[in-house]
């Protein structure tokens, strides 16, 4: 897998969900969802809410963990 314009690549990590055939491949995150919290743009450079982001650009994960809230209910 590699993330489109950022030369980020989970080939390894890739390789080996397929090799052990799991069943389940997660995400889990330090993130946000909303990528457009803050006025910020789908291509900001260290998005802090980039979970959603990084869910359409990496296919084949089944389930997402997020956690980033600094703010009450």
């Amino acid at each position: 897998m590699k993330i489109p314009s950022k030369g980020v690549h989970f080939k390894a990590a890739s390789d080996r969900c397929n090799k052990e055939n799991l069943g389940l491949p997660t995400g889990p995150f330090h993130a946000g969802i909303d990528y457009y919290y803050g006025n910020l743009a789908r291509d900001t450079t260290n998005n802090e809410n980039a979970s959603q982001l990084v869910v359409e650009m990496v296919p084949g994960l089944d389930l997402i963990l997020v956690g980033h809230d600094h703010q009450g209910c």
